[in-house]
C-alpha cells in the first residue's frame, strides 16, 4: 500500500471545474493537509469555467454539444484553435462562438493568398545597396555563425 501511495502522491496538478471547489477541492486539501505528511500535500490547483457554445449552455439533450473532434471535422484545426483561444480563460466560462472559427477561416484564406501573391511577385535581388542591407546581411551571417558553432560541437 505504501507503494501505492508514493506512486500516486503528490498530486502534481488538480484541475476541476469551477463548481467544485466548494466541495471536492476543499475537501481534498483538509484531507491530505490532515492525513498526509507534508511532502505528500497536493502542489497545485487549476480551476476552470465551463464550456458554452454560442453563449449557450453544451448539453446533449438540447443538441447544442460539439466535442473537439466535430468541431475540428467541420471547421478545421486552425479555426479551432483561433475560437478556443478567444473563448476565454480562467474561471469565466469558455464561450465557443463558431463565427469567431468562421472569421478566423477567411483570415487565414486570405493571409494565405497575401502571402502567395508576395512569393510569386518580383521581389528585388541583387548585392546590398543601402545600409539597412549591409546591416541586415551582417546580422544573418552573425545567426548563421552562431548556428553552426552551437550545433556543430
Amino acid at each position: 500500500m505504501k507503494e501505492e501511495l508514493d506512486n500516486w502522491y503528490p498530486l502534481d496538478l488538480w484541475v476541476s471545474g469551477k463548481d467544485l471547489i466548494q466541495n471536492h477541492l476543499t475537501f481534498c486539501i483538509y484531507n491530505d493537509t490532515a492525513l498526509m505528511p507534508k511532502h505528500h500535500w497536493p502542489r497545485g490547483f487549476r480551476c476552470n469555467g465551463h464550456s458554452t457554445l454560442n453563449s449557450e449552455k453544451m448539453s446533449k439533450s438540447t443538441g447544442n454539444f460539439r466535442t473537439i473532434r466535430q468541431v475540428i471535422k467541420d471547421l478545421s484545426a486552425d479555426a479551432t484553435r483561433f475560437a478556443l483561444a478567444d473563448a476565454g480563460d480562467g474561471t469565466d466560462d469558455a464561450n465557443f462562438i463558431v463565427e469567431t472559427a468562421n472569421s478566423a477561416i477567411l483570415k487565414l484564406t486570405k493571409e494565405l493568398s497575401w502571402m502567395q501573391e508576395i512569393i510569386e511577385s518580383s521581389l528585388r535581388n541583387g548585392p546590398p545597396s543601402t545600409y539597412a542591407d549591409h546591416v541586415f546581411s551582417n546580422d544573418m551571417n552573425i545567426a548563421v555563425k552562431m548556428t553552426e558553432k552551437n550545433y556543430g560541437d
